[in-house]
């Protein structure tokens, strides 16, 4: 099957970002894939997609009034991203990554943490955002800037101290099971599912 193309135009107008501000973001990164003169388009989900969504992830949490970062607007680059191939991704041979299922984070030394999703989106982008947010000092949301949860710092924690994270798609599940098979499977091996951490 052929991949399903986005560009950076696409991405910008679909969030109500002005396009030229994202790609002046795109080429503070000065990505290693991205030749200068080349248009910003990729293959949906692959690697260089994950990491022009950090950048805009980056812009939108970066222009909101409340948010305290180390500069504010629309036109604010970040200061820190995560590059492609951050963490491993796998998924496991019967899956069908359309359909809900169970996902697990893995970090080497550390312990592994347990996932329901109904969207793939769930465990493949709202974590880096969210790890791109502590990375930069952003809240987690306006109204509850610290209610990061345990597993986004130790991804952070990690991250920085180069350990292996792999996100492991396990298994699909009926949505009518998901929780329960959740449950099933943090008691059996989910060290991480706990909600404190030092911060």
């Amino acid at each position: 099957m052929k991949a399903k193309l986005t560009n950076a135009e696409e991405m910008a107008h679909s969030v109500g970002i002005n396009p030229k501000v994202f790609r002046r973001a795109l080429r503070a990164q000065h990505f290693e894939w991205h030749s200068r003169y080349s248009a910003w388009t990729v293959d949906i989900d692959s690697a260089e997609h994950v990491a022009m969504q950090s950048v805009l992830a980056a812009l939108l949490a970066n222009r909101g009034p409340k948010i305290v970062a180390p500069s504010t607007g629309p036109k604010a680059v970040p200061t820190a991203i995560l590059k492609p191939g951050w963490y491993n991704y796998i998924v496991a041979e019967t899956v069908d990554e359309a359909l809900p299922g169970i996902y697990e984070w893995r970090i080497d030394g550390v312990g592994t943490y347990i996932g329901k999703y109904t969207s793939i989106r769930r465990p493949k982008v709202e974590y880096s955002n969210n790890v791109l947010k502590i990375l930069n000092g952003w809240p987690y949301r306006p109204q509850k800037p610290d209610s990061f949860r345990r597993i986004h710092r130790e991804l952070v924690a990690a991250h920085r101290e180069g350990r292996g994270i792999t996100l492991t798609i396990l298994e699909n599940v009926e949505p009518s099971l998901l929780t329960k098979r959740e449950r099933e499977l943090i008691a059996e091996r989910g060290t991480l599912n706990g909600q404190t951490t030092a911060h």
